[in-house]
């Protein structure tokens, strides 16, 4: 008769069964039969780690039984590093066990029973032998000499017992070094950079100004969202001199290569534009007394002058063309057709009145 464990994902709400043979199944039989059925491929790309529903523990250890009619919660997870899923392992590798503490301490135990049981057979192979003729004839001794005999056949033992210990070997147990956390760390990766001192040979959290007092240098930025076009590379801060390096406010590509940013002169340019049209905008009919400097349709100030080809009439260019484009090219004027937005002639005369009413 088959037994059976019920098991769902995280993300799903019915439970699934997985059929098997026996009382109990490991938690490395159980994760190959999910892997299976579920036909998760060879298991590289991803971490497989079964909970316990109520306590949600997790189950790590793969030489644990888990027993019949039992519920599991299974979790994919991304593997820590790419392509080494530790599900690979339950597909073709061996169960993984486990190094910890308590089979430390179940080792360290057995050695010390092992150690006693010598020491007794010791003390006992050179204690004393007392015979039953003795015991005999003390049954006549008084209560207070049967004390004093015993403290004395106490005191000869604990000597024994000190003169077996002095030759005993002394045995120093470490813990296992399985410990993630004491792994040397690895070396940072190609294009690794400390935003703290710019070196790439060494994480941040262990740069060497990270414990220094005096060290006033400031933290490196990154480069994130600035487009390399208006990057501009430079010499290390090292070399260059106290004020220099003061002034310049560095940063660091992804390849380690110090650079500054500079300044988007195109779009401060059309910035300028922006406002000089706003300025002229707030010159009107009311402000200025000079009625050959404003524009006849709009009557503000003109704003890139132009004559029409056919009465020579001056208007500023975006209104005569939003007015042509209106009109079916008809000149406002004098009414005169086909009048195209090639056609209009830049007026340099009143360009020029116009800057120099702005000067003054």
């Amino acid at each position: 008769m088959s037994s059976t464990i019920f098991y769902r994902f995280k993300c799903q709400k019915e439970l699934s069964k997985i059929f098997f043979d026996g009382t109990g199944i490991t938690v490395f039989d159980l994760k190959r039969e999910i892997i299976n059925v579920n036909k998760l491929g060879v298991g590289t790309d991803f971490d497989l780690r079964l909970y316990n529903p109520d306590t949600e523990e997790e189950y790590d250890d793969d030489t644990q039984i888990i027993s019949r009619s039992s519920v599991v919660i299974a979790r994919r997870s991304p593997p820590q590093r790419h392509g080494k899923g530790n599900a690979s392992r339950y597909v073709t590798g061996k169960p993984r066990i486990l190094r910890n503490n308590n089979n430390i301490s179940n080792i360290q135990q057995q050695q010390q029973q092992q150690q006693q049981q010598q020491l007794q057979l010791q003390m006992q192979q050179q204690l004393p032998i007392v015979s039953t003729s003795n015991n005999v004839d003390q049954s006549g001794v008084n209560e207070d000499d049967k004390i004093q005999n015993f403290f004395s056949q106490q005191d000869v033992a604990w000597k024994n017992e000190q003169e077996v210990l002095q030759n005993q070997e002394v045995y120093h147990f470490q813990r296992s070094n399985n410990n993630n956390n004491n792994k040397q760390e690895d070396a940072p990766p190609p294009g690794y950079i400390c935003y703290r001192c710019g070196a790439k040979d060494h994480w941040i959290k262990n740069c060497p100004t990270n414990n220094d007092p005096n060290w006033e240098g400031k933290r490196i930025k990154r480069t994130t969202g600035i487009p390399k076009s208006y990057l501009k590379t430079i010499e290390r801060p090292s070399e260059l001199s106290n004020e220099d390096s003061a002034n310049l406010n560095y940063m660091v590509t992804e390849d380690g290569k110090y650079v500054v940013a500079l300044a988007d002169k195109k779009s401060w340019e059309n910035y300028q534009k922006k406002s000089q049209l706003s300025t002229k905008l707030l010159y009107n009919s009311d402000t200025i007394k000079d009625s050959s400097l404003l524009d006849p349709i709009t009557h503000t100030l003109f704003d890139n002058p132009v004559d029409t080809p056919c009465c020579h009439t001056t208007y500023s260019r975006l209104s005569i063309e939003n007015s042509l484009l209106d009109t079916d090219f008809k000149c406002p004027n004098c009414g005169k057709e086909d009048i195209l937005l090639d056609s209009l002639v830049e007026n340099k005369e009143v360009n020029d009145k116009v800057d120099n009413f702005l000067e003054e």
